[in-house]
C-alpha cells in the first residue's frame, strides 16, 4: 500500500469514527429526551449508516495502487479533535439529570454545520472510485438534511417564553415551522496550521470547525497547493 493510499485510508477511518461518535451522541439524546426520542433515534441510525458507508469505502480503497483522492485536503487532526469533543459532550449528557434539549440541539447543529459548511465530503466528489463518489453525495445531502431538521426544532425552543424554555424539555413553539434560510451558525475563519487549530479549539471546549480546503496538510507545511 502506497503512502498516498495509506493517507486516504487514515482519512476515511477518521471520518467513519467521527460519524459513529455523533451517532452515539444522538443515541444518548434519544434516552435523555423521551418526548423526542424518535427524532434523535432517526439521526442516530443515519450516522451509523454514514459510518458504515465510509468503512465500506475504506475497504475499497485499501487494495488500490494510487490514491483515489487528495488526502492533503482532509484535516485528520481536526476531525479527531472534533470526535473527542463529541465524546466529551456525550459523557456529560450521560451523567446529567436535568439536561436541556435546546443545549443538545445547539451542540448537534454546530457539529452538523461544521461538516456541511466546510464541504468536508466534497474531496470525494470527483474520485475515480464509485463508492467514494456515492459517499460524497449521500453524506453531503443527508448532513444538510440533519442540519435543517435540527435548526427547525431548535428554532421552536428558542422562541418559547423564558418560563417555558427554562424546563429541561419544553414543548417547541407551534408557530416555528421553518428555520431562517440564511442562518449560518458556523462562520469561516482565517487559515491556521492543522495541529495548532485542532489543539486551540479543543482547549477552548468548543466544537472544532472542520475544513477540507482551508485546512490542508499543505497549509500546515507552509506550502500552497491548488484546491
Amino acid at each position: 500500500m502506497g503512502e498516498g493510499v495509506k493517507d486516504c485510508v487514515a482519512a476515511l477511518e477518521a471520518l467513519a469514527e467521527h460519524e459513529a461518535v455523533i451517532g452515539e451522541f444522538y443515541n444518548v439524546c434519544s434516552t435523555q429526551f423521551g418526548t423526542h426520542a424518535e427524532f434523535w433515534k432517526k439521526l442516530s441510525d443515519a450516522e451509523a449508516k454514514h459510518a458504515a458507508i465510509l468503512r465500506e469505502a475504506c475497504e475499497t480503497v485499501k487494495p488500490l495502487a494510487e490514491a483515489p483522492f487528495d488526502p492533503e485536503k482532509v484535516c485528520v487532526p481536526l476531525i479527531e479533535s472534533s470526535a473527542r469533543f463529541v465524546k466529551r459532550e456525550t459523557e456529560k449528557l450521560k451523567g446529567s439529570t436535568g439536561a436541556f434539549i435546546a443545549s443538545a440541539l445547539s451542540t448537534a447543529l454546530k457539529i452538523e454545520c461544521s461538516f456541511f459548511d466546510r464541504d468536508v465530503f466534497e474531496v470525494f466528489r470527483d474520485s475515480p472510485v464509485e463508492a467514494l463518489r456515492n459517499a460524497a453525495k449521500t453524506l453531503t445531502d443527508e448532513t444538510h438534511g440533519h442540519a435543517e431538521d435540527l435548526k427547525r426544532l431548535l428554532t421552536g425552543f428558542t422562541q418559547l417564553p423564558p418560563s417555558e424554555a427554562a424546563s429541561p424539555e419544553p414543548k417547541p413553539a407551534e408557530a416555528a415551522k421553518e428555520p431562517a434560510k440564511d442562518e449560518k451558525p458556523v462562520t469561516k475563519e482565517p487559515q491556521k496550521g492543522k495541529a495548532e487549530k485542532a489543539s486551540s479549539q479543543e482547549a477552548s471546549g468548543k466544537a472544532p470547525k472542520l475544513a477540507s480546503k482551508p485546512l490542508s496538510n499543505a497549509d500546515a507545511k507552509g506550502k500552497t497547493k491548488p484546491a
